[in-house]
């Protein structure tokens, strides 16, 4: 078939595939523009999710860094004690090892106890309840979590402790004893001690690892320093020089 009779068909079909192509040209620019407008969206969702786990993380690190530097200044406080229940131990070792042997000696009039501080965890927990704890490095929560671990420790270390200087403040005013009497307070006496031990120990581990992370103790902390009065102080005269409060302090 000549060109001459092709023209006509042509002519009749090029305004429909133009009109055909130009729709479909109309369209996926359309999709394109929606498509970039949903990836601008979550771009833009992604970079504020970024600013708000960054301010939160932030947060949670400065609340979490607050609370483990007043628990380091507390354990700080009762380290400064360290050589007075060494000393006080050791003394009531002498007493009892004198009381056994029948040797008549002067009573102690003051035992006294030493330190005891309420271990902080309330913003770790916040932390860690809210998920914002996740947000810091796993490298970070290891660190933070062996602190706190060590804090824990601490308070339950003193617990223990407390309980044998009850048994302890048994010798007050005591100028001898009985065997019986001595057996149980060389029990209390090495509870004491080994509680004493863990203490420190506590106190090393958990300052160590702060120090790693450049967390100072907090320094407005004040402890009682009854341990360090003399044991020949009558038991008033010792309660007002420790300061106690309106509970004073326990016989």
């Amino acid at each position: 078939m000549s060109a001459a009779l092709w023209a006509p068909l042509v002519a009749s079909t090029a305004p429909a595939a133009q009109r055909f192509w130009a729709r479909w040209r109309d369209f996926a620019r359309e999709i394109l523009i929606v498509v970039l407008g949903v990836l601008i969206a979550l771009g833009a969702q992604e970079i504020v999710n970024g600013w708000h786990d960054q301010s939160a993380s932030a947060e949670a690190r400065a609340n979490i860094r607050a609370e483990i530097a007043e628990n380091l200044g507390r354990m700080a406080q009762r380290d400064k004690t360290r050589a007075c229940v060494d000393g006080r131990l050791a003394e009531i070792a002498a007493f009892l090892a004198r009381a056994e042997a029948g040797a008549v000696q002067p009573a102690m009039r003051w035992i006294g106890r030493p330190q005891t501080w309420p271990m902080q965890q309330n913003r770790w927990d916040a932390a860690a309840s809210a998920g914002k704890a996740s947000l810091l490095t796993p490298k970070e929560q290891g660190d933070y979590g062996a602190i706190y671990a060590n804090t824990r420790d601490f308070q339950a270390n003193e617990a223990v402790e407390q309980l044998a200087w009850a048994q302890l403040r048994g010798l007050a005013d005591q100028a001898r004893v009985t065997p019986q009497q001595a057996a149980l307070y060389r029990q209390a006496l090495q509870n004491a001690r080994y509680a004493a031990w863990l203490i420190n120990v506590n106190i090393w581990q958990a300052s160590a690892d702060a120090k790693k992370l450049r967390i100072k103790p907090h320094t407005d902390w004040v402890g009682s320093r009854g341990i360090c009065i003399a044991s020949d102080t009558p038991f008033e005269e010792a309660v007002r020089q420790t300061g106690a409060s309106q509970l004073g302090e326990p016989r």
